[in-house]
């Protein structure tokens, strides 16, 4: 037994000093200065970015917002041709979370399609494009004959009269543009209204009626 005990403790001893300690290795990482390097090259990389970004979410907020208008009047001509009646595309006459201009062709707070149905004496807003569907841009309708709607007749024509040809009609402009830009910036967009009752949205400022053909 004692011999046994003496053996036990010699190889105990002996297994300890021929075999090797274990090694232990640190896991790999990224020091504090490659870290400081990273994020210095990463907000270098975004500052060069933002303004090409900011100036893409303008343009796209500006062609949302005028497809959405030439949506409305294209909606108000059918509309007009179908119900063989008159029917209006001109400011909101109930803006929602906006305040109306006190030009009546400042169409920011947002734009009413309107028809006076059989029977009534007071028109009808049949279709609506909110202030939320024109967020953070500006919007202003023009014509050569300074009028504030846009009325499309039985004919498709952009005119306020029953069997118009378009001789009598208007040409209108609708510029859109941002908010904190200029009217006649990079970034607007014009929708025009031909008086054969035409819609197309051109993506510059534009008051030449030939230039929508």
């Amino acid at each position: 037994m004692k011999q046994n005990l003496i053996s036990a403790a010699f190889c105990t001893d002996f297994c300890r000093r021929a075999l090797p300690a274990p090694r232990f290795h640190a896991r790999a990482g990224f020091t504090l200065i490659e870290l400081m390097i990273v994020i210095t090259l990463l907000a270098i990389l975004l500052a060069l970015a933002m303004p090409s970004f900011d100036a893409t979410l303008k343009r796209y907020r500006v062609g949302m917002a005028a497809n959405q208008i030439a949506n409305a009047l294209q909606f108000a001509r059918i509309e007009a041709i179908r119900a063989r009646r008159n029917v209006t595309v001109l400011q909101t006459t109930a803006p929602v979370d906006c305040t109306d201009a006190a030009d009546s062709t400042d169409w920011h707070c947002g734009i009413d399609v309107q028809e006076t149905l059989d029977g009534a004496t007071a028109p009808t807003t049949v279709k609506t494009l909110s202030a939320s569907n024109l967020r953070a841009v500006k919007v202003q309708m023009s014509n050569a004959d300074s009028k504030d709607v846009i009325t499309f007749s039985p004919m498709g024509f952009a005119a306020d009269c029953a069997t118009c040809t378009g001789v009598a009609a208007s040409d209108s402009f609708i510029h859109v543009w941002p908010s904190s830009a200029s009217m006649q910036g990079p970034v607007a967009s014009t929708v025009c209204t031909t008086r054969a009752g035409k819609v197309r949205v051109v993506p510059k400022y534009i008051t030449d009626i030939t230039n929508c053909a």
